[in-house]
């Protein structure tokens, strides 16, 4: 049985690792449980930050989450909604005010701010809807619905016993001042003051919840819409939308990576997640260093007739360069995928040319590129990324190495190549360096030249 990791302990455990920073970890308990946890890394950032964020919306602290389930709230047409509060609750915990986030489903209040800093008790409507003025009047109606709740609600508001705020995107509050419906310090000018007391009681006049309460608090409407405020939250609308996008597709990246069609510990997730982060950089590596060079050099390798080798080079540098790319489009499965192929080839080839040559040194190079590409393709099946990240970490050394070699293996065939592309014109070619000197060749050229000739006369 896995161990569930408590959020509480994650954050203590990130914070002592040195995965956060210094305002990092926040955590209260209880029903006013706030988990502050930024930044473990771009995925464990985005992801924590998404898994937090639907729990908090459904009202929920459970310690294990399906990642499939996040993916698919974040991307739903609430996702933004739900980010939105955690970046507002966020915001009020900067300024010292203790927040607590209410029951799924409760009609006209997202969060709860307790008294703190000379303020009293807040109660705030989050909202962030495309357009600036329905962010700003669903926030206030809401505001309304809950002074309808109950019978000396609209008094305590209007005796600033309590407050009610609403948090509407930057951007959006900035437009509302500009356009004459907001003052500068959130309040409402008489304008929206009267837009959303119309709205009020033609709402009111229709079934439900929602309806009853507008209808107990239009008498006091005209009265507490101006002690309301709709004030800006720490982002703007497009950020949002872009962050919300982000913590999806982290999301979506792990549950795919990690096979997480069940719920898995949040402190598995997140921990698991940054090792992906990292494993993505060095494949990506891996795949940037082999696959450009095994192209080159299958298609050396079919002009001058081998075309085993040259093939399976181009198939192996071709899967290797992709991997790269997709690594880079941050595509982790796939790029696994194809970097496990390519090592697969990669070593293959390296057999083949060394059981060919009687080369043990590229035997061996062939045997551990196809036991890093076994490993990668092994982590890749179970859901384990130290696994792939170990598979991953020996073909990287063993294609620097492998390259260096090859290079100058290449380096030598250049300067051959060319010097008997000169001799074919004048009579026949040969590797004797007098043959070759004087020729127009640099003083290394003509250096690698006789070391090359010394080395076959042995």
């Amino acid at each position: 049985m896995k161990k569930i990791i408590s959020l509480t302990t994650l954050v203590a455990w990130l914070s002592g690792a040195g995965f956060t920073n210094d305002a990092t970890a926040r955590v209260t308990t209880g029903t006013a449980g706030l988990v502050t946890a930024q930044p473990l890394g771009i995925s464990g950032s985005a992801l924590a930050d998404g898994i937090q964020a639907v729990q908090q919306s459904r009202g929920t602290r459970a310690d294990s989450v399906n990642l499939f389930d996040v993916a698919d709230q974040l991307e739903g047409g609430k996702g933004h909604g739900a980010m939105f509060e955690q970046q507002v609750a966020r915001q009020y915990g900067k300024m010292g005010r203790r927040v607590a986030f209410t029951k799924a489903g409760n009609v006209g209040i997202d969060l709860r701010v307790f008294p703190g800093n000379g303020q009293p008790m807040t109660f705030v409507q989050v909202k962030a809807t495309q357009n600036a003025i329905n962010s700003a009047e669903e926030s206030l109606l809401d505001g309304l619905a809950f002074a309808g709740k109950q019978a000396n609600r609209p008094k305590e508001l209007l005796s600033s016993r309590i407050a009610f705020e609403g948090r509407i995107p930057a951007d959006q509050f900035d437009q509302l001042v500009k356009a004459g419906m907001l003052k500068s310090d959130g309040t409402p000018t008489e304008q929206l003051v009267s837009r959303v007391a119309d709205k009020a009681a033609k709402e009111a006049a229709g079934t439900g919840e929602s309806a009853a309460r507008l209808h107990e608090a239009l008498s006091d409407a005209r009265k507490l819409l101006p002690k309301f405020k709709v004030l800006p939250g720490p982002s703007a609308y497009p950020e949002l939308i872009q962050v919300t996008k982000q913590s999806a597709s982290a999301a979506r990246q792990a549950a795919a990576y990690l096979g997480a069609d069940a719920a898995k510990p949040i402190g598995q997730v997140v921990k698991e997640a940054n090792m992906i982060n990292a494993l993505g950089k060095t494949l990506m590596v891996a795949g940037a260093v082999a696959g450009p060079f095994q192209i080159y050099e299958g298609v050396h390798e079919i002009r001058e007739g081998e075309l085993v080798e040259g093939s399976g080079n181009l198939a192996g540098g071709t899967a290797n360069t992709g991997a790269s790319a997709a690594m880079l489009g941050g595509r982790m499965v796939l790029g696994t995928s194809l970097l496990a192929a390519g090592a697969g080839i990669d070593g293959g080839i390296d057999l083949y040319k060394g059981i060919k040559t009687t080369n043990s040194t590229r035997i061996a190079m062939g045997g551990v590129k196809c036991a890093a590409a076994g490993t990668m393709t092994a982590g890749l099946a179970t859901g384990q990324p130290v696994i792939v990240i170990v598979g991953g970490a020996v073909y990287v050394g063993v294609v620097v190495g492998d390259t260096i070699i090859q290079l100058h293996d290449a380096e030598e065939r250049r300067i051959v190549d060319a010097s008997k592309l000169y001799f074919s014109r004048t009579g026949t070619a040969t590797l004797a360096p007098s043959q070759y000197l004087g020729i127009g060749l640099s003083k290394t050229d003509e250096t690698a030249l006789q070391e090359l000739s010394a080395s076959n006369a042995q």
